[in-house]
């Protein structure tokens, strides 16, 4: 133990002068003393394996390690260049950052005042919009800002996009449009969600054995393509399973 103490001891001292020599983030000192050993490995693998390598693996690593560290490191970083250069870009990148966050409300005021000027058609801000406003369960304005961008990119493809049109259908409980376009997206949407969600909503409408027909298809080709695909597909997979037992 005494042996072990003092391994670990090392390892804080030299992050420690690392952080310090470096010019790292002051509150590395602060991880890597509350948990001596932890605070040293997260430290390793995200600001030194990164230097060490510069592999695309361990970017990545070090990504998520200092997402785990300092989850508020990227919105910061946002912010901050928010206000250096107040342009579309920005505002965008935000506002994207601000959704994942589940901040509807603040990516929606950023969206909307980004809708203007040369911009005021842009198809990737009134995605975003639309992705706000549904968040927000502003459904019939979802739908207006996905008819906006179709009728000013008629050329536009996206079937995130197409997907997101018919759930803000069904949320106005607009039945039979969403039914049409959750079958004409479920046509070629990658993955198994839009089928499900087809399904789901012919369910609803009392088409029972269609919708059995579909769940038993979703279940059938999630297992021959493997457990690895079944993972990335699971909540479909056991959603598919569940309306079939």
């Amino acid at each position: 133990m005494p042996i072990l103490a003092a391994v670990i001891l090392g390892l804080q001292i030299a992050c420690g002068v690392h952080v310090v020599k470096t010019g790292r983030n002051i509150y590395w000192l602060v991880i890597i003393i509350m948990a001596p050993l932890l605070g040293c490995v997260i430290y390793f693998v995200a600001e030194i394996m990164p230097e060490l390598t510069g592999s695309r693996t361990a970017r990545s690593a070090a990504s998520r390690a200092a997402k785990f560290v300092d989850p508020d490191r990227e919105l910061r970083r946002l912010v901050e260049a928010l206000e250096t250069a107040d342009t579309i870009d920005n505002r965008r990148a935000l506002a994207d950052e601000y959704l994942r966050r589940n901040d509807a409300q603040s990516a929606l005021k950023l969206y909307e005042s980004s809708l203007v000027g040369m911009h005021r058609d842009d198809p990737t801000l009134l995605l975003g919009l639309a992705r706000a406003r549904f968040s927000l369960h502003q459904f019939a304005g979802c739908v207006a800002a996905l008819d906006a961008l179709r009728a000013a990119n008629p050329d536009y493809q996206s079937p995130d996009a197409h997907l997101l049109y018919a759930r803000g259908l069904e949320g106005q409980e607009r039945w039979q449009d969403a039914r049409r376009e959750y079958d004409a997206v479920s046509r070629y949407y990658p993955g198994a969600e839009a089928k499900c969600r087809y399904a789901l909503i012919l369910k609803r409408l009392g088409e029972t054995e269609k919708a059995r027909t579909i769940f038993d298809e979703v279940a059938r080709a999630l297992e021959r393509a493997g457990k690895s695909y079944v993972r990335e597909q699971r909540e479909w997979y056991d959603l598919a399973r569940s309306n079939l037992s």
